[in-house]
């Protein structure tokens, strides 16, 4: 799933369960995938100003994370 920056100020893109977060550039674009294998990954998108959230979790399962 691609996240892109179409502003003009820098994105946080923030992934979860990981607590890892990224600053995307006006104009870049950066790949969310999961590197699990053998699971249906689902991802939910959470936006706020200046901020998006992307939670990786398998089989439809919000409680069952995913790296």
């Amino acid at each position: 799933m691609p996240i892109e920056d179409r502003d003009d100020t820098e994105l946080c893109l923030f992934i979860e369960p990981c607590c890892e977060d990224y600053w995307i550039k006006p104009g870049e674009a950066l790949p969310v995938r999961s590197e699990a294998e053998g699971v249906d990954v689902w991802f939910d998108t959470y936006l706020s100003k200046g901020c998006v959230t992307v939670w990786l979790y398998g089989d439809g399962d919000p409680y069952k994370n995913v790296f």
